[in-house]
This record gives C-alpha cells, sequence and structure tokens, in this order.
C-alpha cells in the first residue's frame, strides 16, 4: 500500500489521466451506440422519426462528453504543467 501511495504521490497526473481515459470510453461507448445503431437507417427508407431521435440524442451526448472530458483534461495539464 505503501508504494502504492508513494508512486501516486511523485506521478499524480498518470492515475488521474487513467480515470480521465476510462470516462472517454464510457462516452465514446455512447456515441457508438447512437451511431450504430441510428446509421442502417440512413441507407433505408423505412426509417423510424422516433428511434433516430434517440440514436442522435446518444451520438450528441457522446460527443458532447468527449469534448468536455478532452477540455477539462488540457484544462488540468495546463494548471499541472
Amino acid at each position: 500500500m505503501e508504494t502504492l501511495l508513494n508512486n501516486f504521490l511523485s506521478d499524480p497526473m498518470f492515475y488521474i489521466g487513467a480515470i480521465f481515459a476510462g470516462f472517454a470510453v464510457l462516452a465514446f461507448l455512447t456515441f457508438l451506440r447512437g451511431f450504430l445503431t441510428g446509421a442502417p437507417e440512413l441507407f433505408t427508407n423505412n426509417s423510424n422519426y422516433e428511434h433516430l431521435r434517440i440514436a442522435y440524442t446518444r451520438v450528441l451526448w457522446g460527443t458532447f462528453l468527449l469534448v468536455i472530458i478532452f477540455a477539462v483534461w488540457e484544462v488540468l495539464r495546463l494548471i499541472v504543467g
């Protein structure tokens, strides 16, 4: 436990970056779920507007979360650096 604490105190940005990477993975999976469920309706004529609205909302939320996570990470790097 002491080694883990010493490693964290010597380089906390590594562990903070790993946490941000985990959140970015969840945001990307949200984006991917919306994109992959809405993509087939782009190539067919039998699209359901309600289904597309949910898929586009997931795409927007995934993109929004990725941008926010990236912006917070860059601000954190600027402050710490």
